[in-house]
Parts: structure tokens; C-alpha cells; sequence
């Protein structure tokens, strides 16, 4: 991980792109990752730390953006009424606690689920989980439009802005 990690912060302050990172939420494996980068003196407003939706735990979301990091909600495999709004609330909290600006929405997910077969191949909501239901119960939810547009654009564009301002 060490190795890695300072590889991709040097070469992104070298080229002035961001880092994305895929990682095990449940093992907070963001801590390290954001300790590594900002030991190598990476600005983590170049940074986001993916699949963080794999937790539960707020304390670890926040702490990602409080360091400046973006936080990566981009794991969504299912339209079932509590798994979106157990995924989507995640959103809702950070965005609640003025963190809106560090959460960015995706959809790093396949229909195949991991390694897998499409189990479902007439269903295509797969493919429109985060605009369709995501976004959606957070509007129903109360999230105010402008905050909706930073975690969907504002968010990851910031990472870009940030990681040229880096480039030598």
C-alpha cells in the first residue's frame, strides 16, 4: 500500500491529476491512504477516497472530508426501497453537516455484481441507479438543488482544479 500510495501522490503532484481511490470502507483504509498522501505534501482537495458508502460509520466519512478529501458515495447495486435510502441518507448526513462540497456520487458498480453473472439482464435500472432513485430520494428527502450539484460535479471538479494547481 506505502509503495503505491506515494508512487500516485508524487505523479500527481508531477502531472497535476487527481487521485482516485478504490478502497475497503469497513477497514477505514482511507485513513492511511490520506496519511500517506499528505506526508508526501499531496493537497488531498486532489483526492477522493472511493466506495466509502460500504460503511456506516460517520465518524470515518467525516473525518475523510474534514481533511479535505472528497468523499466517494459510488457503490450502489440495488433498487430495493431500504438499501437505497440506507446508501442515500449517508449522503444526506454529510451534505447536513456542510460536507456537500466533499461528497461526490457515482456509480462504480456492475450489474454482474463481483465477478458474477447478470442476474437480472432485462432489468436496465442497473445502469441508472444513482440519477433515478439516489438522487431522487434525496430530493424527496429535502437536499437542496445546490448542494445536489456539488456532490454530482462540483465535488470531483474541484479534485481536478486542485491536483493542476499541484503540477510543477
Amino acid at each position: 500500500l506505502e509503495k503505491t500510495a506515494r508512487a500516485a501522490a508524487r505523479a500527481a503532484k508531477r502531472t497535476g491529476v487527481p487521485i482516485s481511490c478504490h478502497t475497503k470502507a469497513t477497514d477505514e483504509l482511507g485513513t492511511p491512504l490520506l496519511d500517506i498522501f499528505d506526508d508526501e505534501g499531496l493537497d488531498l482537495g486532489a483526492v477522493t477516497i472511493g466506495h466509502s458508502n460500504d460503511t456506516l460509520d460517520m465518524i470515518y466519512l467525516k473525518s475523510i472530508a474534514q481533511r479535505g478529501a472528497v468523499v466517494g458515495l459510488d457503490r450502489f447495486f440495488s433498487t430495493e426501497e431500504q438499501y437505497v435510502a440506507n446508501r442515500s441518507r449517508i449522503a444526506l448526513e454529510l451534505a447536513s453537516d456542510g460536507f456537500a462540497d466533499k461528497v461526490a456520487l457515482g456509480h462504480d458498480a456492475t450489474p454482474a455484481g463481483f465477478w458474477g453473472t447478470w442476474k437480472d439482464e432485462a432489468n436496465l435500472d442497473v445502469w441508472t441507479l444513482v440519477p433515478a432513485f439516489e438522487v431522487a430520494w434525496l430530493r424527496n428527502n429535502g437536499l437542496p438543488e445546490d448542494q445536489l450539484n456539488e456532490m454530482m460535479a462540483t465535488s470531483i471538479a474541484n479534485t481536478f482544479t486542485v491536483a493542476k494547481s499541484l503540477s510543477n
